[in-house]
Order: C-alpha cells, then sequence, then structure tokens
C-alpha cells in the first residue's frame, strides 16, 4: 500500500489545565489546535503533563505526574497506545536513543529510567521492560536526587542528566553504568543537551549560567577519563 501522506507541522503543548497534549497546526494563520491527546490514567488520574518528546513524525512520548510514560499514534490522535508505570513520583523529563529504540526518563523519586520501544507498538505493547537507575544520595544539606533534565548523546554512547542536586552526571547509555558526576553550578540543573558532533555538553541551571563541557568521553578519546573543562557564562 501507498506510504500515508505526511502529518502537517505539529506542536505539541500541554492543553490550558496541562491534563491533555494539545496538538496545534503551524499552516494555520493563525495556528490553530488540530487534535487533542488523552491519557490513559493508572490511578485516580494521570495528573499534570510535565514532559514531551517527538520520537518521529507519527509518534509522541508524554511524561506524567502520576510517574507514566505514554506513547501517542499521531496518525491516530485520541487515547494513549501504551503506558509505561516507570516513577513513583512525577516524570519530570524524558529523551530517546539513536533510531528511537528506547527512551530515558528522569523523575523526582531520584531514579533515572531506560525502557526500551517496541517497533510495532501495539495497544498495550509500546513499550519494553525498563530498568532503573538510582541517583546515589550527597552529603549536602540541600538538594536532592530528583532528575530535571536528561539527553542522550547523537553518537548514543552517553547520556548526562541534571538534578536537583546541582550536579550533571554521564552515564554509558542502555546500560545506565555512572562515568562522571560535574559539579560546577550552584543550583538546579534544569537542561543539559550535547553537540552535534557530540564533542561538547552544555548544562544551564537556575543560578542563571550555562556550562560548557568538553571532550567528555569522547569517540576519539575511549572510554578512560578526560577532560571535563567547563567554561561559564
Amino acid at each position: 500500500p501507498p506510504p500515508p501522506p505526511p502529518l502537517p507541522p505539529l506542536v505539541a503543548l500541554p492543553s490550558e489545565d496541562a491534563t491533555e497534549v494539545s496538538l496545534v497546526d503551524l499552516r494555520q494563520q493563525p495556528a490553530a489546535e488540530a487534535a487533542r491527546l488523552l491519557p490513559i490514567a493508572t490511578r485516580e488520574r494521570a495528573g499534570m503533563l510535565m514532559c514531551l518528546h517527538f520520537l518521529g513524525e507519527h509518534d509522541l512520548l508524554a511524561g506524567w505526574e502520576d510517574g507514566t510514560l505514554q506513547r501517542f499514534d499521531l496518525r491516530a490522535p485520541g487515547r494513549a497506545i501504551g503506558c509505561a508505570p516507570l516513577h513513583s513520583e512525577p516524570l519530570l523529563c524524558v529523551d530517546a536513543g539513536p533510531r528511537a529504540k528506547a527512551a530515558v526518563t528522569g523523575a523526582a523519586d531520584c531514579h533515572l529510567c531506560v525502557v526500551p520501544l517496541q517497533a510495532a507498538a501495539a495497544a498495550g505493547a509500546a513499550f519494553g521492560e525498563p530498568s532503573r537507575a538510582p541517583i546515589p544520595p550527597t552529603n549536602e544539606g540541600s538538594g536532592s536526587g530528583g532528575i530535571a533534565a536528561v539527553r542522550v548523546r547523537p553518537d548514543g554512547k552517553i547520556a548526562a542528566s541534571g538534578g536537583w542536586d546541582r550536579r550533571v552526571r554521564l552515564w554509558q547509555w542502555r546500560r545506565m553504568k555512572p562515568l562522571a558526576i560535574l559539579q560546577h553550578h550552584t543550583a538546579t540543573v534544569n537542561a543539559v543537551d550535547f553537540s552535534a558532533c557530540s564533542s561538547w555538553l552544555a548544562s544551564g541551571s537556575a543560578d542563571q549560567t550555562v556550562a560548557l563541557w568538553e571532550e567528555l568521553y569522547s569517540a576519539a578519546s575511549g572510554a578512560g577519563g578526560e577532560r571535563t573543562n567547563a567554561q561559564r557564562g
């Protein structure tokens, strides 16, 4: 059969009360809502929408206040096609690895989760069995291990997380083996992202600074210890 027609350029954002996903069609002038996506309630309700991530043109991941990660097929908007109860606290961030074979999530429960993404996402079979990596507690009087940001490096070898404890942590992707802890910020790390060449990592914090980290476990250097120089802006 012929491939389905491409979807219009869409933006996904929380609805007015943040309990549903609103898809906005950017072709409309002014931009207009194209569809609403409804979560699967695992408890009394899924709660507020906390984060979103497009897997591709037809696939969307959403993290919810009840700790679930839910998956939507944008070709058939409506109720989620899959729901994975990953966390005991609100799911705050989500990213996917190369070729969208697995997703990584962070939450207020001080855990990272890696969950396989099934290629043929039928209803109830959108996710595989998750694995979890706890964030070790710190010895400081303030801050905790809640995870506010997560990103997988474009080469698929390293993941980074940013936390309430003001630290950036590096992990070996998929097995989530801890590799390094980067200390530079003085407040919650709210964002982390890698450069397209996989050589730089940027971290943004509530301390109103952005730090750039260079040559972190680069492919050219192998997996040994390397420079973790930070440039602060």
